[in-house]
């Protein structure tokens, strides 16, 4: 279809909805709901976006749209806009959208741009279908099974997020990628869950106050937590800490695990603790309810940089039944009520 085509269209659109108002002499009077053209402007917003999507020579132009969710615009209606294109899509969003936004399609950016930004839905922002660049920017997520939810291969880039309400903060799985910059994720039953190849690279994030698991990793499933230019991670007053199980993996870069009411990090049944060479303060398991680390029969734990464990209620660290361990001197234990390091720790030296 050509540009002049799609024009005309526009033109014929805008005479077709205006006519009748002014026909029927309601003009500046208003419909009989008083808003003749309520949805005048969304619907030549939609075919200019698709005119701005074929545009000769702008086949690559990004396409920016505006959704207002407090004045009843939503994320899908605006992503259904574009129709087939397949151009970046850059929403800015104001007020709290009550819908679930499901993005099967790529190239999408989501940017808060109030102070009330956000998305409130069952699975409030959910990436599938193996859907890519998607990024999420100053946004608070509420959703009833999951706030942030990456699956089937697809991945998010996700900053400056509140993830919060729901029964998992983040949820990752059949190899879905969830990558989270300075973010807090809070106020959930399971902080994060990660199974089934889904895999969490986090950075600078606040890990809090989970009724039950601050993360899950289970089934392939890998947890990385890091610092950002704005500070380290922190894992803190949950009622359970990190678990890790099941051929899951957890490697702490830069974190501080502390306060939670159980132990910090329970590594048991397959799960496998990886630290890697830095030269101090990457790990530091501190001031828990339960032991700072455990290690369980047929876990792996490999401490290859410092790890600092300090003031746990019970011990530093522990280790039960057949394991393996290594680079136990680099665990540095102090001030740990039961003691520092017990069990059968002492065979992986």
């Amino acid at each position: 279809m050509t540009i002049r085509k799609l024009n005309i269209m526009i033109a014929f659109i805008c005479l077709f909805i205006v006519s009748p108002a002014f026909s029927q002499g309601q003009g500046n009077q208003g419909s009989s709901n008083g808003q003749p053209f309520q949805n005048l402007q969304e619907q030549i917003d939609s075919l200019q976006a698709q005119i701005n999507a074929i545009q000769p020579g702008s086949s690559n132009a990004p396409i920016d749209l505006e959704v207002d969710c407090n004045n009843g615009e939503t994320i899908n209606g605006a992503i259904a806009s574009v129709g087939g294109a397949v151009n970046q899509l850059n929403i800015e969003i104001i007020g709290n959208c009550v819908e679930q936004v499901a993005l099967r399609r790529s190239n999408v950016h989501l940017q808060g741009v109030s102070s009330d930004a956000g998305i409130t839905g069952n699975y409030a922002l959910i990436a599938l279908d193996g859907a890519s660049n998607i990024t999420a920017d100053s946004l608070t997520l509420n959703g009833g099974r999951a706030a942030l939810t990456c699956l089937d291969n697809a991945s998010v880039r996700a900053s400056n997020l509140i993830l919060e309400n729901s029964s998992s903060g983040v949820l990752a799985q059949y190899g879905g990628t969830c990558d989270i910059t300075d973010s807090i994720i809070q106020n959930n039953n399971e902080g994060m869950t990660i199974g089934t190849n889904g895999s969490v690279d986090a950075k600078g994030v606040i890990l809090q106050d989970s009724s039950g698991v601050a993360a899950n990793v289970y089934t392939g499933g890998s947890l990385t937590l890091g610092a950002s230019s704005a500070g380290t991670s922190l894992v803190s007053n949950n009622r359970f800490g990190l678990i890790i199980f099941a051929n899951g993996s957890l490697r702490p870069l830069d974190v501080i695990v502390e306060n939670n009411q159980s132990n910090g990090i329970n590594i048991w049944g397959g799960g496998t603790l990886f630290t890697e060479g830095y030269a101090s303060g990457g790990l530091v398991v501190q001031n828990n309810g339960g032991h700072g680390i455990i290690v369980q029969p047929l876990s792996t734990a490999n401490f290859g940089g410092q790890v600092s464990l300090n003031n746990n209620a019970q011990f530093g660290l522990v280790c039960t039944g057949v394991h393996s361990i290594s680079g136990l001197g680099n665990v540095l234990a102090t001030g740990n009520g039961s003691g520092d390091i017990a069990g059968s720790c002492g065979y992986g030296l």
